[in-house]
């Protein structure tokens, strides 16, 4: 395997998969109990006045 190349993302099974994969920066989309898409979110970029 190459150094760079990455695993897919595994479908998150329990709430508490959910829960880490948001405090990693992913959004989890769920419909009718499934998931349907885990999704990276981007960076929002913060005004500093």
């Amino acid at each position: 395997m190459k150094e760079h190349e990455r695993k897919p993302m595994p479908m998150p099974i329990t709430l508490n998969d959910c829960l880490l994969l948001w405090q990693m920066g992913y959004r989890v989309e769920v419909n009718d109990g499934k998931v349907m898409a885990v999704v990276k979110e981007r960076k929002k970029r913060e005004n500093i006045a």
